[in-house]
């Protein structure tokens, strides 16, 4: 799973490939952040210390995104047309933190109990906020691996880069599996500069 901006996940099911984004993180704490003159939650002391506002979770956990079908995927345009028109102004930053910590940990926690993943490898940014890190292991069974923190930081960069050299020579990088598309196929432009 990777923890950045949204929680996303991937793994092999019935044979397959499947991958897709389970719920908003880092986008809305760092969001909700911003109101208090920070970029980011260190170690999620904020959160920590504020209270879980009951009826806010139980909208959250509501959303139809999370009764939808894969592959599906969320973006910005979600966060903003779907998730902060719920949330009360007038709630606490502690207390919006808070709540939207137990909100994806318990959406994460949904999905691997419910694909029955024994243990999940944890990358992305998020992995630093060790508050969301100790909700996530609470509202699973599954062990939950944090990597080095050379793979926390670089996994992506690998990544896109992997993308970029199957796209060169021409393979598949994309999965339908993964993406709804129609088929697998080969995705992404190559530049060539002078």
């Amino acid at each position: 799973m990777n923890l950045g901006g949204f929680s996303n996940i991937s793994f092999r099911h019935q044979a397959k490939r499947v991958a897709f984004d389970i719920s908003p993180a880092n986008i809305v704490l760092n969001h909700y952040m911003k109101r208090v003159g920070q970029p980011f939650d260190c170690d999620g002391a904020m959160a920590r210390s504020g209270e879980v506002y009951e009826d806010l979770l139980q909208q959250l956990n509501q959303l139809p995104y999370y009764s939808e079908s894969i592959p599906k995927s969320l973006g910005i345009e979600w966060v903003e047309s779907q998730l902060h028109p719920l949330i009360n102004n007038d709630l606490s930053v502690p207390d919006i933190l808070r709540t939207l910590v137990e909100h994806a940990t318990f959406q994460i926690g949904q999905v691997l109990d419910n694909y029955q993943l024994n243990s999940l490898l944890v990358t992305g940014g998020g992995v630093f906020n060790s508050f969301f890190m100790e909700r996530l292991a609470a509202n699973t069974s599954s062990k939950i691996i944090i990597p080095a923190d050379e793979v926390v930081e670089y996994k992506e960069a690998l990544i896109f880069a992997f993308l970029g050299v199957l796209r060169w020579r021409n393979e598949i990088n994309v999965l339908k599996s993964v993406t709804g598309a129609k088929k697998n196929h080969c995705s992404g432009v190559i530049s060539l500069t002078k």
